[in-house]
This record gives C-alpha cells, sequence and structure tokens, in this order.
C-alpha cells in the first residue's frame, strides 16, 4: 500500500475525475500497473472507513519536472517520456485542445469500435461462414430453375463367385428449365455402361422432354432398328390420360398425393428440419467452373434417416387422399430400419459463396447387393415391393388370358369350330397361332390354387371333323388373378367363345377352388436384419450456367409411340368386356 497514491486518487476523485483517467495519469507518470490497481483498492477501503482530507497534495514522485521511477513499471507500460508531472491541471476536463488521446470521448469511441469489431468478426467466423451456417443458407435458398449439370452414378457390388466387381453405369449431361411448369424443358444425353468378368459394354442415348412431350432417341438401339426412325414420341399427357381411364384406386390415390400441395410441404418441411446431414469441416475455399465456393466435409446420420423415411410413410398414410393399403406401424419401423442401415461413406459438398447455391456433390454410401434384394424371401417380406410384384404377376396372367383367346379366335376363324384339349393344352394352336403355351408366373396370390393358377384348356360340346381335324362348338379356359386386376374381379377367371369373365363360380370341388392358408410373407426385420451392405453406390454432380435459358428443338419425323400402345392394347383386347359365364 502507498499511502501518497492512495491520497491522490481520493483527491482525484473528489475534483470529478474519472478512475480511468485517473489511473491513465499514473501510468503516464510511470507508476506499476499493479500497483495502481491495489492501491485503488486500499483507496476505496479507505474512504468508506476514515473518508478523505480536503487538501490536495500531490505525493512524491509527482511534483514537476519529476522523473518518473521507470523501473517499477513493467514493459508493457514503458514510454519515451521522461519529464511527465502530475499537478493540478490533471484534475481539469480536458479542453478542446487537449491531445485526442487523454480524451475519454476518444477512448470510449475506440473502444466501442474493437468491441463492435471483434464481435463482427466472431459474427463471420462463427455464424455467417460457419460450416452449419453454410450448409443453413444453401437449404433456406431458393432452387435455380434453370441449371446444367454433369453427373455420373455407379453401382458396384462383388459377386459371390468372383473377385472382380459387377459396375453399373450411368453419367451424363443434363439441362433443366422450368420456368413455366406446363411447358418445361429437359434434355438428357447419357451413357449406360456395365463392367463384370463375363462382359462390359456401355451404350449412348439421350432424350428431349418439351411441352410434355418426350423424344427418345432410339437410333443406338438394335430393337428399333425396324421402325425406320432415330426418334420416337411419347405424349405423356395423353399417356397420363390413358392411364387415367384404366387405373385403380390405389393408382388414382397415388395421382391425388401427388397433386396434394399441402401434404408436399408437410414433406418439405420434415426434410428440411431432419438433421439427416451436417457438416464435419471447412476443407478449403475452392472455384468450381469460376465460382467461389465453400468445400465442406459432411456426414449423415442413418439412424435419422431411418426414422425421417418412416415418419414420411406415416404422413402420407395419414392424408385423407391416401387411400391405398396402409403398412402397419411395425412395417413402418421395419422400412426405416432398412435405410438406417445405410451409411455414408465419404460426402463432399461444394456451395457458393455468394449464392448458396449447389455447385458440386461427391456422396458415397454402402448399400445392399442386388442378390440380397432379388430374393424372394426378402421380396415377398417388403409389403409395398411385394404388391408391386404380385400387381405384376397379376398383369401377367390376364395378359397371357387375352393372347390365348385371341388365338383360339384366330383358329375358330380359320378352321371353323375350336382345337380339342390334351393335359389342359389346345392341340394345334402352338406355333402357328402362338408361338409356346405360357407358364402362369408363381408363387400364388390371393387366393389362388395350384389347380387354377395355371391355364387350363378345356373342349365343349358334340365334336365334330372338319377337313379332317376334329373340332369342337365351344371351350372354357381359366386362369385366376389374385386382386382384382383390369376390371376382373379377384378370383376364378374363365374364357369363353362370349368373352372373359372373372371371380366365376368354382367350376370344380371347393377343395380345389379355395386357397385356405394363403402363404404368409416372410418377416420383414428379420429378412433386413440378413441383409449384407456390402455394395457401393456412388454419386458426383457438378451444377453450372444457371439461368442460361438453352433452345431445344424436337426432332425431326418421329415415330409416335402411342399410337403404338395404342394399337397394341386394341389387338389384346384392350378394354375388359362385360360379359358373363353361362
Amino acid at each position: 500500500m502507498d499511502q501518497e497514491i492512495i491520497d491522490y486518487i481520493l483527491k482525484a476523485q473528489k475534483h470529478g475525475l474519472a478512475d480511468m483517467e485517473i489511473k491513465q495519469n499514473l501510468l503516464n507518470a510511470g507508476w506499476d500497473a499493479d500497483a495502481v490497481e491495489q492501491n485503488f483498492i486500499f483507496a476505496r477501503a479507505e474512504e468508506t472507513h476514515t473518508g478523505a482530507g480536503s487538501e490536495f497534495s500531490a505525493p512524491a514522485g509527482y511534483r514537476d519536472a519529476q522523473t518518473p521511477n521507470f523501473s517499477q513499471r513493467p514493459a508493457a507500460f514503458q514510454n519515451t517520456q521522461t519529464t511527465i508531472s502530475i499537478s493540478e491541471k490533471h484534475f481539469q476536463k480536458n479542453s478542446p485542445g487537449a491531445p485526442v488521446y487523454k480524451n475519454k470521448i476518444f477512448w470510449a469511441v475506440l473502444c466501442l469500435l474493437a468491441v463492435l469489431g471483434a464481435s463482427a468478426f466472431g459474427y463471420y467466423t462463427y455464424f455467417y461462414a460457419s460450416p452449419q451456417a453454410v450448409l443453413n443458407k444453401f437449404f433456406a435458398a431458393q432452387r435455380p430453375q434453370v441449371y446444367q449439370s454433369d453427373y455420373a452414378f455407379s453401382y458396384s457390388y462383388a459377386d459371390a463367385s468372383s473377385t472382380k466387381p459387377i459396375t453399373v453405369t450411368f453419367s451424363g449431361t443434363a439441362y433443366q428449365n422450368t420456368q413455366n411448369a406446363s411447358t418445361s424443358e429437359s434434355s438428357n444425353v447419357f451413357t449406360l455402361g456395365l463392367a463384370s468378368p463375363a462382359a462390359s459394354g456401355s451404350i449412348n442415348l439421350q432424350y428431349l422432354i418439351l411441352n410434355n412431350v418426350l423424344y427418345f432417341d432410339v437410333g443406338n438401339i438394335s430393337q428399333f432398328k425396324s421402325l425406320g426412325a432415330d426418334w420416337i414420341k411419347l405424349d405423356l399427357g395423353q399417356l397420363q390420360n390413358y392411364l387415367n381411364s384404366r387405373s385403380t384406386t390405389t393408382g388414382q390415390s397415388l395421382q391425388n398425393l401427388l397433386a396434394n400441395q399441402q401434404l408436399k410441404a408437410k414433406l418439405e418441411n420434415l426434410a428440411a428440419n431432419s438433421k439427416i446431414i451436417a457438416p464435419e469441416n471447412f476443407l478449403a475455399k475452392e472455384t468450381i467452373k469460376g465460382v467461389p465456393a465453400y468445400h465442406l466435409k459432411i456426414t449423415m446420420d442413418s439412424k435419422v434417416l431411418g426414422q425421417t423415411i418412416a415418419q414420411a410413410i406415416d404422413l402420407i398414410q395419414s392424408d385423407p387422399g391416401f387411400t391405398g393399403q396402409k403398412l402397419t406401424q411395425d412395417q413402418e419401423n421395419a422400412v426405416g430400419a432398412f435405410f438406417a442401415k445405410f451409411v455414408l461413406k465419404q460426402g463432399d459438398l461444394w456451395i457458393g459463396q455468394k449464392d448458396s447455391q449447389l455447385y458440386q456433390m461427391h456422396l458415397s454410401l454402402s448399400a445392399p447387393s442386388v442378390q440380397d434384394l432379388s430374393g424372394s424371401d426378402f421380396a415377398n417380406s417388403v409389403p409395398a415391393l411385394d404388391q408391386s410384384l404380385e400387381k405384376k404377376r397379376d398383369a401377367t396372367r390376364l395378359s397371357d388370358s387375352r393372347q390365348l383367346e385371341q388365338a383360339l379366335q384366330l383358329y375358330y376363324n380359320d378352321h371353323g369350330g375350336y382345337p380339342a384339349g390334351k393335359m389342359g393344352v389346345p392341340q394345334g394352336l402352338i406355333p402357328g397361332y402362338i408361338l409356346s403355351w405360357p407358364a402362369a408366373p408363381t408363387p400364388l396370390d390371393g387366393t389362388c390354387t395350384d389347380y387354377f393358377n395355371g391355364y387350363w384348356y378345356k373342349n365343349k360340346g358334340t365334336a365334330f371333323t372338319k377337313n379332317g381335324i376334329t373340332l369342337y362348338p365351344s371351350f372354357t379356359l381359366t386362369f385366376c388373378l389374385g386382386r382384382d386386376t383390369g376390371g376382373y374381379a379377384a378370383g376364378i377367371g374363365m374364357v369363353t367363345p362370349q368373352g372373359m369373365a372373372g371371380n366365376v363360380a368354382c367350376p370344380a370341388t371347393p377343395e380345389l377352388c379355395v386357397n385356405s392358408n394363403p402363404a404368409a410373407p416372410a418377416d420383414l426385420q428379420a429378412q433386413i436384419n440378413k441383409l449384407q451392405f456390402n455394395s457401393t453406390l456412388t454419386f458426383d454432380d457438378t451444377f453450372y450456367n444457371f439461368g442460361k435459358v438453352q433452345t431445344l428443338q424436337a426432332p425431326a419425323n418421329p415415330v409416335d409411340l402411342m399410337q403404338m400402345l395404342e394399337g397394341y392394347f386394341s389387338s389384346i383386347g384392350g378394354a375388359p368386356k362385360a360379359t358373363s359365364v353361362q
């Protein structure tokens, strides 16, 4: 404690000087900073208990023209002045002519600027330009409606019988213009490639979409050489109308959901807030096609991915517009568990520093093998996939039956009667009217039995001979549908000369007609646990030419695929006939 310093502090305070000015005066006079701070504490204590005298006398060491004791000051406080003195003038307010560094306002403004500068730097570093902030700004940014991209997708897996992986690649350059939803335009020039131990090869293809019409280049596809043109076209609006007129309840439900903007907003909000991916760190500031970008390393929370997909399924199924078959809670959880097994091996994003748009990405994920996914147990255990496969089998059964009906009708036109049947197969129909007798798809669906799952032909009526051929006036052809398909009810179907009908009365003994114990699907969760995620999905994409509109032109003289499809559907029966079996 230095009583002289304490007295000086107390007197200076009575003259109205602020503590900061008093400390600065003492420091300028050469006193040690620690000593100044300690004596301020003692001065406060003395003022509280004893008060201060009314007269002021400068302490020793502060007389005019006295040289400060520099040995008491740390190096940080050293200065070049050696004749600093403290007198009454130091207790007065600084005059306008006083040096600016002695002005309280100057120091206050300087401190404020320092604080604001540090805060701004901290905000920029930790909030504006941090990896998470860059990612947040990317998610919040509006996506460009016109852009071009170079992409490369590959799927690689190792076959159990070979050490060399099998790799499927899909790469090319795409252009997208969605400024006007009703007249959106796009083009894609791409290459499909396959490399395997047995063979390898690639094919170059391209397509255009103009005014809702798809143009596809088939010049490199040998199967389309007979068309006599390099391009085919398909009016997507006409196709949609055609499908709408023949769609099932599930198909109509899907269309309603796709048009539901409220549901779309809910799903987008779910994805935006799910935090599936997170930035790991900045790698660098780089330039992508001349644009400055942040290079971010990202991670993916596989568990959150699975949970988000399960929540999305629940949102879709809870929507009033959904009328399809719903998954149970266990099935929802199992589907989520499937996606939770995907692991992001490597993830990189390049996001524009100024516009927060995605300019480049690289993703590499673990994935299940083709063998696992195509296994019958797994396929039959996935509700959506199982339903899709069942629909496909029923569609095949119905298509086969229509082709057999057409072949039998052609036979009748040529011979004036229907052929004799042997072991369920019409004699003389193959190969002149149909190349081979089709085998019905398996496994069984719905209540179909082995007996009626196959196509079974029986001649009917009294036989007669014409041109040396035994003929019959009528016939029956049975098949079985697992679910309602193409306007025909599930159950045993029958074709006769009068047409086709579904869900007919049992034409045999009951035990042959009804499957009372249909096979239960395999446990989905158990099948997911068996999947080996030993394959790799890789996706690279570079985006550029934002807002740069291209001029696309329709190819000359394309073949109209819609007319070909309508002709094909008409040839196999088209719309179902409203007839019944007598």
